[in-house]
């Protein structure tokens, strides 16, 4: 896709819309989670908390701090040899990031990220009744 499709779905809502769900299995058990599955005007109060806390400015003071979680889950790869690039860093670099973000304990980013390795394993495997089980929402 071209930066024009994309700008073209933004602001097509009533098209491109997110609050029937659109992934095979589905996986939102527990119904809508706002806002991902708000569309406007419903999902308006959500975006107006949001967006201050994801300016440009704000996300550049991050910067530092993803490239620190990006180098060092990188290096523990490097200094083993190899690894597993979900595993060992798409599964972990997010919730690094948020963590920090949010000043998440270490022991709330180990259950964060625990739980969400489950889920995304059941969820992969097609097994509805562990998804429905481990799903975020639920926590």
């Amino acid at each position: 896709m071209k930066h024009d499709d994309v700008s073209a779905a933004a602001t097509d809502w009533q098209t491109f819309i997110t609050s029937q769900q659109n992934v095979v299995p589905k996986v939102a058990f527990t119904g809508r989670r706002p806002p991902l599955h708000l569309d406007p005007p419903e999902h308006t109060p959500y975006r107006r908390a949001i967006a201050p806390l994801l300016t440009e400015r704000k996300v550049a003071k991050l910067e530092p701090v993803v490239r620190r979680i990006c180098r060092d889950l990188l290096a523990e790869m490097v200094a083993k040899g190899g690894g597993d690039v979900v595993a060992d860093y798409s599964a972990h670099m997010p919730i690094a990031v948020f963590a920090n973000w949010m000043n998440l304990t270490p022991d709330a980013v180990d259950e964060l990220t625990r739980v969400g390795q489950r889920y995304n394993i059941a969820v992969q495997s097609n097994d509805i009744d562990s998804t429905k089980r481990i799903e975020p929402a639920a926590l």
